[in-house]
């Protein structure tokens, strides 16, 4: 005889075998956002700390002029006077900074006090306004909440199926209690 609690457990049985199967599915996907987030956080993270280390051993100071902004972009142009007497330009990447108010002091035309790396980098020459450099030391942004995320997620699936790194080695009924649907 079939009641209601049969029907009820049927069901649940076959839609835990279909979440089964689909996180089996996902699993390969999973383990490899797992490994690109695992690498992308410490290389965000090394890439910044040097970034601060060289402006701690061989950054310079010196007054810059703003030339334009986008704040669509979070840029601001700079154009400086390198110590060698060298006329340069450079980009301020407003991410550091929490101060909100600074876009409204950063028009064009505006003197600023700037920290530089002396050397050139073609495409890359970044720079950072000298009284706000603890802003960027502080900086945290590299740890996105999207990417952190996806480690999570990521780590999640791998945790509750990892069946998927024994495809070659173990039978299709072996991978789960009741095996693959038919």
């Amino acid at each position: 005889m079939k009641g209601p609690i049969s029907t009820l457990r049927k069901f649940i049985h076959g839609t835990w075998q279909f979440f089964n199967v689909l996180l089996m599915a996902i699993a390969p996907l999973a383990f490899i956002g797992f490994v690109v987030a695992l690498i992308a956080l410490p290389s965000g993270w090394g890439e910044h700390r040097q970034f601060v280390r060289r402006l701690d051993e061989f950054g310079q100071v010196t007054e810059g002029v703003v030339t334009s902004t986008s704040p669509e972009n979070n840029w601001v142009f700079v154009d400086y006077v390198d110590n060698a007497g060298k006329e340069r330009y450079g980009v301020i990447d407003m991410f550091y900074y929490t101060d909100d108010a600074l876009w409204q002091t950063l028009k064009p035309e505006t003197k600023v006090t700037l920290r530089y790396l002396p050397w050139h980098v073609p495409n890359n020459d970044r720079v950072i306004l000298a009284e706000y450099y603890a802003d960027v030391r502080d900086y945290r942004g590299y740890f996105s909440p999207d990417l952190v995320g996806l480690l999570l997620v990521c780590w999640g699936l791998v945790i509750l199926n990892p069946y998927f790194l024994y495809f070659g080695l173990v039978d299709a009924e072996k991978l789960s209690i009741g095996g693959l649907p038919q």
